[in-house]
């Protein structure tokens, strides 16, 4: 568990609550986008587990988060392997076009992502499906033009 200050503890409260607006304003006030939460997560972790909104995700990002290293050294699970684990589609889309993320991720025990995602409900699994068909239809060609989202939104519909 970590001793979070008044605004890093703030930044994780507008995480958990998906506020948008207080994310930014938190972090233009000086929080840490590498801050780790209550929990023990990175901050950065924390807003793939606890659903907040991909802006939220990409407004930690802007200010700086650590991807790479918001496993902890191995000791937590990192971004790619919880967004695997929480179904998290649009946070799996971000990080492939970042370049922090393929099909050919495990998790620590080994599960791969077209597995790991079975897991969800219906919805949840139709776009994940649909996010792993872009995913090999981009490797096919070598990569998209823009983001994954846009270059196969059809797909992804």
């Amino acid at each position: 568990m970590s001793s979070l200050g008044k605004i890093d503890s703030d930044l994780e409260k507008a995480i958990t609550r998906g506020d948008l607006a207080w994310v930014i304003q938190t972090l233009k006030d000086g929080a840490s986008p590498n801050a780790v939460g209550k929990l023990g997560y990175p901050l950065i972790s924390w807003a793939v587990v606890s659903k907040a909104s991909v802006e939220v995700f990409d407004a930690l990002i802007k200010a700086g988060a650590d991807i790479a290293g918001s496993s902890l050294e191995g000791k937590k699970p990192g971004v790619s392997e919880l967004a695997v684990l929480f179904c998290r589609s649009d946070i799996c889309v971000r990080l492939s076009d970042m370049g922090y993320f393929d099909l050919d991720s495990r998790t620590r025990s080994g599960v791969s992502f077209p597995e790991a995602y079975r897991h969800g409900d219906a919805a949840t699994q139709s776009k994940m499906e649909s996010l792993i068909r872009s995913l090999q239809t981009a490797r096919a060609i070598g990569g998209s033009v823009g983001p994954l989202e846009e270059a196969f939104a059809p797909a992804m519909g």
